[in-house]
């Protein structure tokens, strides 16, 4: 009866929900385990949009975007390697000690600005932080914010901005400075995203200066031991 035969061997044992049941077949390693969210998901940085794992990053430049690097002038941004002494803000040259994302075939979608006197577009993630003239101050702001007419921050003043498109790109690019800024097409940009609303700090500090601040002991560390960095 409910012996050998019953819910012991043939039952609800091996045949039922042990072994065939929800063990290696169900939830195990075919559900969110290796292919959930582990490897498809954010760990691989972090700053995508929680819809597929491989669209939109926070904190990248497209491959058409140019930088100056020192002794070489301009090249594409696919091109930049940790090591390079790139342009930045104030007419000097700063290191390439990490990157955020470097990812060539990764698609994303890119905020093309335009402005007067700059040949090649600025390509940008709608976070990633950019800098403006305000007045007499400059500041930096999440590219979502720029409008037409705003003034970019460039390398010899600033420039209107007179046209904003969306594109879609391939290529996926997030270099850091020691400078924590990089210009990038000709426009100061920083190597950060905005996470909050510069007028829902309360502090008389940037998100810049916080930003910049957070990642002293990465920079640190690549001062200490380059290689690790690479």
């Amino acid at each position: 009866g409910d012996g050998e035969g019953g819910d012991g061997n043939g039952g609800d044992g091996e045949g039922g929900d042990g072994e065939g049941g929800d063990g290696d077949g169900g939830d195990g390693n075919g559900g969110d385990g290796e292919g959930g969210d582990d490897d498809g998901g954010d760990d691989d940085g972090g700053c995508n949009d929680g819809n597929d794992g491989k669209v939109d990053p926070d904190l990248c430049f497209s491959a058409q975007n140019t930088i100056e690097i020192m002794g070489q002038g301009l090249i594409d941004m696919s091109f930049l390697e940790i090591g390079d002494y790139v342009r930045v803000q104030g007419g000097k040259f700063a290191r390439v000690y990490s990157f955020g994302h470097y990812e060539k075939s990764r698609s994303s979608n890119y905020l093309q600005i335009q402005a007067a006197g700059i040949k090649t577009p600025l390509e940008i993630t709608k976070d990633h932080m950019v800098f403006i003239l305000d007045g007499t101050t400059t500041k930096s702001v999440p590219a979502s914010s720029i409008k037409i007419g705003d003034s970019l921050a460039t390398e010899n003043g600033s420039s209107k901005v007179s046209k904003i498109d969306t594109v879609k790109r391939n290529g996926a690019y997030a270099p850091f400075t020691t400078s924590g800024d990089i210009i990038v097409s000709g426009i100061v940009a920083s190597n950060y995203i905005s996470m909050i609303p510069q007028e829902e700090f309360g502090l008389p500090v940037t998100m810049q200066w916080i930003a910049h601040t957070f990642k002293a002991p990465h920079r640190l560390v690549c001062a200490i031991s380059f290689n690790i960095c690479k």
